[in-house]
């Protein structure tokens, strides 16, 4: 669970910047725009992307609060409510969130899709992290379990004997819960934090397929920096999760038993799994800064750069991360910066290319920087 935090405005970057061309095109040759100026909501917080180029991100609690969708060419406010607690978009350009209401007094999840908004639920029963699959299917959690909605149901009128089609459904109903998230599949993992004999805190990986749900891992629990919007875990569409625990970096494969593939310690950043089954990672470097490490079955880890954070992976085997320069770019064993911005944070990357960002901690700015054919040279166009 992550809370979005309540910056004052420390500044803005003026002006957008012209689109040009289309994808696909070489690696490094990226233009930027500046999408939270576009329609207001001039500053913005953690932004997710989905397959279409769409991006929805949370205002600054101050002066541009709510919640906020960039399609095309147009940014829409979908809600003023300055308490978001957590977001979500899918390909199908819905957006679910958690929100805060007053009557009864908690947080809420809703729904937008068609042009609507819809509630999700109405008790106020402090429903948070709301994640998506592709088919319009999402998962939260509560104080009372993991919580699931199906949005299309087969034509047995049933998915299994947890889900239901017109609503949702509970999971699991005991423990503290952490980041659910849900695959294409309907599998869903998550953590729950409980305590041993000795009042230590443990940290359960759990996963649910076809309503039965098992635990993939224990270990001590270790709470990690900026959690509130790097979950520990990530589960790709074949059934493979990926998850950090307090003893290294650990893979379960579809099928089999969990496989640690790295000894690191470094939790501050969620290691991600692409639909290949390829892994990046953040770990430690001798250089003093942490390192981005891409991990494959055949050859294990690869450490692609000394100097990164927030690496992000999609199904095109592309590989993104940041640091105090920009934004890099990896790609069939080949780096290169496609961004010059100091200190750019939560990057997320679609397949085609697109990658949004934030423009530092203060939340001064959502960027979308695409891929653009015939600009050799002209990758850098946003200025420090």
């Amino acid at each position: 669970m992550w809370q979005v935090r309540r910056f004052a405005a420390i500044g803005w970057i003026l002006g957008a910047f012209i689109l040009l061309g289309a994808w696909p095109a070489a690696a490094g040759n990226y233009v930027t725009t500046q999408i939270s100026t576009l329609g207001g909501a001039y500053l913005g917080l953690f932004p997710k992307i989905n397959g279409k180029g769409e991006v929805a991100w949370a205002g600054n609690y101050f002066d541009s609060p709510g919640l906020y969708l960039y399609s095309n060419g147009k940014v829409k406010q979908l809600t003023s409510n300055p308490d978001i607690q957590n977001f979500d978009i899918n390909d199908l350009g819905q957006v679910v969130w958690s929100g805060l209401v007053q009557s009864p007094y908690g947080y809420n999840i809703f729904l937008y899709k068609n042009g609507g908004t819809t509630p999700i639920t109405t008790n106020g029963n402090n429903n948070f992290d709301p994640s998506f699959n592709a088919n319009g299917d999402f998962v939260w959690h509560s104080y009372d379990g993991v919580h699931a909605y199906v949005n299309q149901c087969t034509s047995t009128g049933a998915v299994s004997t947890i889900w239901t089609c017109t609503s949702y459904s509970v999971l699991n109903a005991n423990g503290n819960f952490i980041n659910p998230v849900i695959n294409n599949l309907r599998q869903v993992a998550w953590i729950i934090i409980t305590q041993d004999a000795n009042y230590n805190l443990l940290d359960n990986i759990y996963l649910s397929s076809g309503g039965l749900a098992t635990i993939v891992h224990t270990n001590s629990s270790f709470i990690p920096d900026l959690g509130y919007t790097d979950p520990l875990h990530s589960l790709n569409n074949n059934g493979d999760l990926v998850f950090s625990a307090s003893d290294g970096i650990w893979l379960k494969k579809s099928g089999a038993a969990a496989q640690k593939i790295a000894t690191t310690a470094n939790r501050s950043y969620r290691p991600r799994i692409n639909d290949h089954g390829l892994v990046a990672y953040v770990g430690d470097s001798a250089a003093n800064y942490t390192a981005v490490y891409l991990y494959n079955s055949a050859s294990g880890s690869q450490k692609i750069t000394d100097n990164g954070t927030y690496p992000f992976i999609n199904n095109k085997d592309q590989v993104i991360w940041t640091n105090y320069q920009g934004i890099y770019l990896y790609y069939q064993n080949s780096s290169s910066r496609i961004v010059n911005y100091g200190f750019p944070v939560y990057p997320t990357l679609n397949d085609r290319g697109q990658v949004a960002w934030q423009g530092e901690f203060s939340g001064d700015g959502i960027f979308l920087s695409r891929p653009v054919s015939g600009l050799a040279g002209a990758a850098l166009l946003l200025l420090e």
